[in-house]
């Protein structure tokens, strides 16, 4: 195998593992416990769906909505989520959310997909140095390391799929769109709450968003919240 093939078989292996490291490290959910202030199940999918059935209970759908929009981001196959996601919806008079490729896709959590394309970093990495080195068996080693480059490519597919979700937000109390990020300016259409919206740019106390039916317009920043806040995490 040429040098340039050892090379990259190296930088795959020692990027998989620093990454794997960083991670450790870095895992939010296991410094809250160390620290003693936290769980991790705050951040777990199963305490963002008990929280929209708490908020549902009360009469708030919106807040219900966006937990259960936060929770869907991490359990995307649960089968009760995405059921009292659909009923808080209808009861709020509410469109469906049509499907798309992201709908279709996501099965797993995003650490999930994530610990999936490292663990493939890695297999590709270690397969490809054992075949430098010409060891038996050659064609499993072979198999296995196209394996991992599968593996890596699911967790790229997945992340294009969920990369939608971060430009995803919840219509918190009834939004008047406006055709300017200005105050009182033209009023163009309303947005009941719990409504799903895309965000499209931002300026200043504004935010530009585009619901499903393809509206654009300028709301008020406070108004909504984005599923997944600009630190990477579920929290509002």
């Amino acid at each position: 195998m040429k040098q340039t093939n050892w090379t990259i078989c190296l930088g795959c292996l020692i990027l998989g593992l620093s990454l794997v490291g960083e991670v450790c490290q870095a895992d939010p959910s296991a410094q809250q416990t160390a620290r003693g202030s936290g769980s991790a199940a705050s951040y777990s999918a199963a305490a963002l769906y008990n929280l929209g059935n708490a908020y549902a209970r009360q009469g708030l759908p919106a807040l219900a909505v966006l937990n259960y929009e936060r929770a869907r981001l991490l359990a995307p196959s649960d089968p009760d989520i995405r059921a009292n996601l659909r009923h808080e919806r209808e009861a709020a008079s509410l469109p469906a959310v049509s499907t798309g490729f992201e709908e279709h896709f996501r099965v797993l959590s995003p650490n999930a997909a994530y610990w999936l394309g490292l663990t493939g970093l890695v297999i590709t990495g270690v397969c490809g140095l054992l075949l430098a080195l010409k060891k038996s068996p050659r064609v499993a080693w072979g198999a296995l390391g196209g394996a991992g480059l599968l593996m890596m490519a699911f967790t790229v597919s997945d992340a294009a799929a969920t990369a939608g979700f971060m430009r995803e937000a919840v219509v918190l109390q009834s939004a008047s769109a406006s055709a300017s990020p200005i105050l009182n300016a033209e009023t163009i259409f309303t947005l009941p709450p719990a409504t799903l919206v895309h965000v499209e740019d931002e300026h200043g106390n504004f935010v530009l968003i585009r619901d499903r039916q393809g509206d654009v317009g300028w709301v008020p920043r406070h108004q909504i919240t984005t599923v997944m806040t600009a630190e990477g995490n579920l929290h509002a």
